[in-house]
C-alpha cells in the first residue's frame, strides 16, 4: 500500500483475465474502508461463499414463511391433539409476540455492534432448537415454548434482508432482493 499525493491509500488489484499479473494491474482507491473502482467496468469477483450466504438467506425467508403460516392452518387439530383447545391460540401468537418485541432490539444491536453475522446465526440457532422441540410436544405448553424459541429466529428477519446487500456488489443487489422476495412468497 502506498500513500498518494491526494491523501488516498491506493491498493493494486490483479485482474483474473490475464496470465501475466504485472501487465494487468489496475488501480483501486481505498476511501474510508470502502473500495472505489477507477474502472467502472471492473467488478469484484463473487466467491462461492457469497453465493452460499445469499442462498441461505433465501432459504431462511422461505422457511420462516412456512413456520409462520403453518400452525394457524392446523390450529384446531393441534388443540384437539394436545387436549387443550382454550390455549391453542397462543401457538401462533407466541411466535409473533417474541418477534414484535425482539426485532427492534436485534436490529439496533446489529447496527450498534456491527455483529450482524453472529446475531443472525445465534438467533437462528435458538430458532432451530425450538424447531427441534416442537414436533415432540406432548402438551400445548411445550409447543408454546417451542414457538417462543422459534420467534427468536423470526426477530432476525430484518437482518436477512440487510446481509445480502452488504456482501454483493450494487449490480447484483436488485436480483438478489427479488430472489429473496420470491422465496418469501412461495
Amino acid at each position: 500500500m502506498e500513500e498518494s499525493p491526494n491523501g488516498k491509500t491506493e491498493a493494486y488489484h490483479v485482474e483474473q483475465s490475464g496470465l501475466d499479473p504485472e501487465a494487468n494491474m489496475k488501480d483501486i482507491s481505498l476511501t474510508e474502508g470502502n473500495l472505489v473502482y477507477d474502472d467502472q467496468e471492473q467488478e469484484p469477483e463473487i466467491h462461492v461463499r457469497t453465493w452460499v450466504a445469499v442462498m441461505a438467506m433465501c432459504v431462511l425467508n422461505f422457511v420462516q414463511i412456512i413456520a409462520l403460516q403453518g400452525p394457524p392452518v392446523v390450529l384446531a387439530n393441534i388443540g384437539e391433539s394436545l387436549h387443550n383447545t382454550p390455549t391453542q391460540t397462543w401457538v401462533p401468537n407466541a411466535l409473533s409476540l417474541v418477534q414484535a418485541v425482539l426485532a427492534p432490539i436485534i436490529s439496533s444491536a446489529s447496527d450498534t455492534f456491527q455483529a450482524r453475522k453472529s446475531i443472525l446465526v445465534g438467533s437462528c440457532m435458538v430458532s432451530l432448537i425450538g424447531s427441534a422441540i416442537a414436533p415432540g410436544s406432548g402438551n400445548i405448553y411445550r409447543l408454546i415454548v417451542a414457538q417462543t424459541l422459534i420467534g427468536f429466529g423470526f426477530a432476525s428477519t430484518a437482518l436477512a434482508y440487510s446481509v445480502p446487500s452488504e456482501i454483493l456488489p450494487k449490480k447484483w443487489r436488485p436480483r438478489e432482493f427479488s430472489t429473496t422476495l420470491i422465496a418469501r412468497c412461495t
